[in-house]
């Protein structure tokens, strides 16, 4: 799948610290982004399965891949701990985005587990409010960077 990274530049302004691009709104590339939201069972996996192909799903160890098992150009990579997430994004946004026609996240509970697994470390019981906000802030950090991927980007979430 050939991707338009960038729209086409209009004009330039030069100012004496910085120079500003224009676009013609109509080439801006429509890289968008979802969020599923639900119970288990409710159709989020199944949606994911209607994306542009090669669709791209992570599974961060939810296992829900029954429904869309019979769909082609699915392409399924497991991530078991927090750096198989890092590690598949810097392979993403160093060429390997170019292969795919969509992204998706499945599902982002599931992520929040190893995001916590990663900050805590070999430590259990309680989550710490500590644990608690650096997790926050991983996980804020690492969506963001999925989202602002070149590509459309879907992300589900269970509601329980």
């Amino acid at each position: 799948m050939v991707r338009k990274t960038s729209a086409k530049k209009s004009p330039t302004l030069e100012t004496p610290n910085k120079k500003i691009e224009f676009f013609n709104v109509e080439d801006i590339p429509l890289d968008l982004n979802y969020l599923f939201y639900g119970r288990s069972g409710s159709g989020k996996t199944t949606i994911l399965g209607t994306f542009p192909k090669p669709l791209l799903l992570i599974d961060t160890n939810d296992r829900g891949t029954l429904s869309i098992r019979k769909q082609k150009g699915v392409i399924v990579t497991y991530t078991k701990e927090w750096n198989d997430f890092e590690q598949l994004y810097w392979y993403l946004l160093n060429g390997g985005i170019n292969e795919f026609g969509s992204i998706a996240i499945d599902t982002t509970t599931r992520l929040q587990d190893l995001a916590i697994n990663r900050v805590r470390g070999a430590t259990s019981g309680m989550v710490s409010r500590r644990v608690w906000g650096e997790t926050s802030v991983l996980m804020r950090t690492w969506l963001f960077n999925y989202r602002n991927l070149p590509l459309i980007t879907a992300f589900t979430a269970h509601d329980r």
